[in-house]
């Protein structure tokens, strides 16, 4: 009995960490699963906007592949090419806008922008010095 007790949680999180339910914007609207190398995306559409769950269990995914991996699911899926600059999330939940051939309105320019930015630096042990190899930055949705 009581290693079903002690099995519970690990069992529980393993049914949650693969959910792909939608957001409430998104309950009812169709979706597609779609593999792309070893990432499985689901995606899920309503009119030019896009909801996509990366529901594949990957050791330590990098954000930028994974981000890759979502546009090519997105296209596969809705047959239309993603807003270039609307394409944003992490390495579970993507968020973007469709750009289907001129049926998609152009996204309304943003206001106010935030990012977050991690500096790549590295150090000279010779010359104790640091020198910034790159800035990466995202934009922070608000």
């Amino acid at each position: 009995m009581r290693w079903i007790i002690r099995a519970l949680p690990v069992v529980s999180l393993g049914l949650m960490s693969s959910c792909d339910s939608p957001s409430v914007a998104f309950m009812g609207s169709p979706k597609t699963v779609v593999v792309i190398e070893e990432s499985t995306f689901s995606v899920h559409r309503r009119d030019d906007r896009v909801e996509v769950y990366r529901t594949s269990f990957e050791m330590l995914p990098n954000r930028l592949q994974v981000l890759g991996r979502a546009e090519l699911a997105i296209e596969q899926a809705t047959g239309c090419k993603v807003w270039k600059g609307t394409l944003n999330g992490d390495q579970a939940l993507i968020k973007a806008r469709l750009a289907c051939g001129g049926q998609a309105s152009q996204p309304p320019l943003a206001t106010n922008l935030h990012y977050d930015c991690q500096i790549v630096d590295t150090w000279d042990l010779e010359s104790r010095d640091v020198s910034v190899e790159a800035i990466e930055c995202d934009l922070v949705t608000q």
